[in-house]
């Protein structure tokens, strides 16, 4: 579960980083040009993926280790009992 959490954050930032590259260049874009995807410095553009991906990836380790555990505590939560003797 953690590989796979892990992974899919990676990927959210990668494609993160992309889009962001995507939206910068269209911003400075003539208006008959087509959409692309252009970078000033491709290493800059690997790094930003790189630095995205591990980000995305530990929030991704972060939210399921905080998950777990309120899953673990709701579990072990005592019956409330209605009539409120014991």
């Amino acid at each position: 579960m953690k590989r796979i959490s892990f992974l899919l954050g990676a990927v959210a930032g990668i494609l993160f980083a992309l889009w962001n590259a995507l939206v910068s260049w269209a911003d400075t874009a003539e208006l008959d040009a087509h959409v692309g995807l252009t970078s000033l410095s491709w290493p800059a553009l690997s790094l930003t993926a790189a630095v995205y991906a591990i980000l995305g990836g530990g929030a991704a380790l972060l939210a399921t280790l905080l998950l777990r555990q309120l899953r673990s505590r709701w579990g072990k939560r005592r019956p409330v009992n209605p009539s409120g003797l014991h």
